[in-house]
This record gives C-alpha cells, structure tokens and sequence, in this order.
C-alpha cells in the first residue's frame, strides 16, 4: 500500500514484510493541550486517561485492560502540544481484534463519571511526580519562556484545580469539536499487509480521504522574558532555549539542525558536556536538545551545577554557542554526528510502536510519508559547510532565553548578565 495515496483514516502501513511477529495499532489525532478551550487547562490530557476506561461493552478500565490482556497486547496514551496518540501493541496474529478495541475507545467511549473521577485522581498523582522533578519543571519554564503567559506556554498534563472540575461531559465535547475523524490518521504497524484491519476501520469510520487537519498553535514568540522558580536543594538546574528550530524549515534544514545540535551538546563527547564538565568542572551533565513545533521552537542547552556558579556556567554556554555559530564544523566532528544520528534513526524504528510514532509526527509535520530509504541517506548527504549556513541563518541567539530552578536567589546574578537581555520574572 502507497502510504501517501491512503485515504485517511484508512490504515497507513508503516513497516513491512519479514519484520518479525509483534505488531501496532496506533490512533493519531492532531490535537492536544494546545487544543485546550481557556480555563480547562488539562482536558486534552483527561481524555488520553479517559480513552481507555471504558467503552463499548467494556465498561471500566479493568475491563478494556482484561480484553486487551487477552488478547496479549499491551497498551497506552501520550498527550504533547500538539497531537495525542493511543496504541495497542502484541501479536500480529491478534492485531485485528486488538485494532477493534483501540478503535471502539475512539468511536464508542462511555464517560462514565466513576471512571473520570479515578482518572482525574491519577493525573494529580502524576503533577506531583512532575512538581519534584527539576529537569521537566526547567524544560516546561523555557517553553513558558518562549511562548509567553498565554495558554501555549501551559503544560500538556494541565492545571490541578482546572482538571478538578472537569466533567464526562467536558472530555465529550472536546472529542468531539477538537479530535474528530478529521484530525485522524490510523498507523498500522504488521509484519504482512491483513485485510482484515481494513474491514475493522470500515466497520468504525465512514472513508475519508483528507490529510488530518492541525489545531492550534503559536506563530510567533512571547516578549523576551527569563524565569527562575526557586526550590530549597544542593543544585541548580538551567535551561537556555535559542529561537528558531521549527517545521517551518525543510526536512533538509532539520536534518543540518539536528547534526549541529549533535556537535553542540546531543552526543557524547559534544563541545557543550566537553567545555563544562570536563575543561570547566561546572556540571555532572550538559546537553542539548531540539524542540520544534509547527512555527517555533528552540535548541535548549540542558545543565545542572552548584547555584553559586550558575552565571558562571551560563556565560560559558553562550561562549561555546557563539563559537560554534563562527567557526567551522571539522570533519571528526560531522562524521561522528552523522553516525549518531544514524544510529538514532535506526534505533526510534525498532519497534512496530515506534514506527508508528515516527510515521504519525511526519503525517503531522510534512503530510507526506517520503520512503524511509531516502530519510536514511539523507544523514550523508550533508556537509560542514551546510550545517553551519544552515545554524547561522536559523538560530536566534539574541532572543535567547534563561530558565532556573535552584534555591532562592540562584538566578539573581544572572539578572545583571550582559549575556541575557531582557526581563526576569519569578514564578510560583
């Protein structure tokens, strides 16, 4: 089957023959927090819970997980800005039966107010997970950072007192005017094409023949801000997020993104973990990560040091990104990040789930499905020269924004830092 010439949500085949016995259902929907109506932050992320605790003739969660047990497939649900994915992943010999539950959660879901009650118990369980863990607590400021106080710049898991009062009937409506059939792609992960899943999906949905549609998202930036939240320990951790990665670049322009984002700090022995932990003694760890959404995004440099010498190590960092934007890429280091990020390519394909997660961000990304052959050589295919034009005329380095979390006054002499123009704000 063409995976670009599939009706959606008609199963978009994402392996092939011979790739062993386990396989994947997956339901995509182009919809998530970013999609949530103002003052119910969370109800994107209530609906993943909610997907799976009942429907049809099962009634509660139990019951879909005993169904899906049997059946030996093992299932789950993530909620990101801008899309929520739910798949069932076992045997291919059950695929059929497993893609039938997955899709009567999508078709026929109960909202049974017993169940939202024990869902919503488990997301205030996971926000205090979230609350003391220090690296999402700094990665979630640098985004508040880049997008502002308005609602992209919330988290995907919500507000606590917002998800409280949420109802059955609040998750209805917002399956129904936000993730509708037409924000839908069905990935199909098997080892050999089975009709039968085709029957499955005809037996649930009338054809459609659209790529999904998008929801929400920013267009630009907020103000130049920088946030600390200030927490009682021995450490401090630090985000410093540079505008400018997003999809609005080529499938080209983000492969030379991530090869440079792999000589900055994304793979071992990069200049950012080298300059700090190794030359410096500023960090245990040091790294850098692609974020990129639809119109913005960043490159966040990702660090942890002793509070008192957070300036220190701040200033440090923006020396290696200024280093790194005017000196040439050698070739030690682009052979070692073209064999890293092939080796990661490699690796997020492994499983029938992972390709279909792969395949899922490309529908979401791009719309079109190029051959996996052609993504793979395309890693060789870029030069040093290409990765640093690309870098340069990308990034944004003077809208670089700062985001701290370590104990009172930590960020206060960062306030003075030429370095990082713009105001600061504390949040609670």
């Amino acid at each position: 089957m063409n995976p670009a010439a599939t009706a959606v949500p008609a199963a978009i085949h994402c392996g092939g023959p011979g790739l062993g016995r386990s396989a994947c259902a997956m339901v995509f929907v182009t919809a998530g927090s970013w999609s949530d109506p103002p003052g119910r932050s969370g109800l994107a992320h209530l609906w993943e819970h909610a997907f799976f605790a009942g429907s049809g003739r099962h009634r509660t969660a139990r019951d879909f997980a005993a169904a899906a047990s049997a059946l030996g497939h093992t299932f789950n649900g993530h909620t990101a800005a801008e899309y929520t994915y739910f798949y069932l992943s076992g045997p291919a010999d059950t695929l059929d039966r497993a893609m039938d539950l997955l899709l009567t959660c999508y078709t026929a879901p109960r909202w049974d107010d017993g169940e939202m009650a024990i869902q919503r118990r488990a997301i205030d369980n996971e926000l205090r997970v979230f609350g003391d863990d220090r690296q999402r607590r700094v990665r979630q400021l640098a985004t508040e950072a880049l997008h502002g106080t308005g609602p992209f710049a919330l988290s995907p898991l919500g507000r606590t007192a917002e998800i409280a009062s949420l109802t059955g009937s609040d998750v209805a409506a917002f399956a129904r005017e936000h993730a509708g059939p037409g924000r839908l792609a069905v990935l199909v992960d098997s080892p050999a094409h089975d009709s039968r899943l085709d029957d499955v999906i005809a037996r649930h949905f009338a054809p459609a023949r659209s790529r999904p549609t998008t929801g929400p998202a920013p267009a630009g930036y907020g103000p130049l801000t920088h946030l600390a939240l200030e927490l009682a320990g021995r450490t401090a951790v630090v985000a410093l997020a540079v505008p400018g990665v997003s999809y609005r670049l080529t499938t080209r322009e983000m492969y030379a993104m991530r090869l440079f984002h792999s000589i900055l700090g994304g793979i071992p022995g990069s200049r950012v973990g080298t300059r700090l932990r190794d030359e410096l003694g500023l960090a245990y760890q040091a790294r850098t990560v692609l974020e990129p959404h639809a119109a913005t995004g960043a490159l966040i440099t990702l660090f942890t040091c002793a509070p008192e010498r957070v300036t220190e190590a701040v200033c440090a960092v923006t020396r290696i990104l200024d280093e790194a934007l005017d000196a040439p890429v050698s070739a030690a280091e682009l052979a070692r990040a073209v064999a890293m990020n092939r080796g990661i390519h490699a690796r997020d394909r492994e499983t029938p789930t992972a390709r279909c997660l792969v395949r899922g961000r490309e529908i979401l990304r791009r719309g079109a499905l190029p051959p996996e052959e052609e993504q793979f050589a395309l890693w060789g295919d870029i030069g040093a020269d290409e990765v640093l034009t690309t870098a340069r005329r990308v990034l944004l380095p003077w809208q670089t924004r700062c985001a701290v979390v370590g104990p009172p006054g930590t960020h206060q002499p960062l306030t003075e830092a030429p370095e990082l123009p713009g105001a600061w704000k504390l949040v609670g």
